[in-house]
């Protein structure tokens, strides 16, 4: 979980900060953070842990994303859970890894969702809890996100922290592999195999009917079925 986090906080980062920086951009962040703004210390802190336009620094980018974090900015919060959980700027603590990222999933940051969902599914760093799990993956899932979507299959499938259900693991593998995940695919077609007619057709027309979820319509985990739904990858 570690190796595929910490990557998918980078790649997160590098979507959010571009591929570099040029000074006087620099200059204007500085001068926000300083100012107070928390997007621009959020961002600060993102560019010192990349090392984009300043020499990479953990420790100056766990101060800004601190302070960041502090005032509800949910991108630094998700960062800083991650950096926690890694020893990156900060020591190594899972206690306050869980803090930050709870507190930005609770902001349905789809990220910070996955994480925790994969944390409770191996016990990495907190106690193993698959119904936890099943609750961040079904909200990560809700908003649309296709890993999420296969992991929830995944559950669905195998019974883990949910009934086992052909028709639901269908679905959510259906939804997963219409956005491109080749996995998801294979999944979807290796249940469908052991699926009758009915139960596919149902699966589909289920998935034809799903809608994402928008930020003020979650379902908080609960397990109502797909019809009731709107809208990292760890399938051991």
């Amino acid at each position: 979980m570690v190796k595929s986090a910490h990557l998918l906080m980078v790649i997160i980062l590098v979507a959010v900060h571009g591929p570099g920086c040029a000074q006087d951009d620099l200059g204007a962040i500085q001068r926000a953070a300083d100012q107070g703004d928390a997007a621009a210390q959020s961002k600060l802190g993102g560019l010192y842990y990349l090392g984009q336009g300043v020499p990479q620094d953990y420790k100056k980018a766990a101060k800004w994303l601190h302070i960041a974090a502090a005032q509800g900015n949910v991108e630094a919060q998700g960062q800083l859970g991650m950096m926690y959980h890694e020893g990156q700027g900060v020591p190594h603590d899972n206690a306050e890894a869980e803090k930050f990222l709870r507190k930005a999933a609770e902001q349905n940051d789809v990220t910070a969702q996955k994480n925790l969902a994969i944390m409770y599914t191996s016990g990495d760093g907190v106690p193993r809890n698959i119904q936890a799990a099943v609750k961040w993956f079904r909200r990560a899932a809700d908003q649309g996100d296709a890993g999420a979507q296969r992991s929830l299959g995944n559950m669905y499938e195998n019974g883990r922290g949910v009934p086992i259900d052909h028709v639901q693991a269908h679905m959510w593998y259906s939804l997963s592999a219409v956005q491109g995940d080749e996995d998801a695919i294979k999944r979807r077609d290796g249940i469908a195999r052991r699926m009758t007619a009915a139960q596919i057709a149902q699966a589909q027309e289920i998935a034809r009917k799903w809608k994402p979820a928008t930020n003020g319509d979650q379902l908080h985990g609960q397990d109502k079925g797909a019809g009731a739904h709107r809208g990292v990858h760890d399938d051991r």
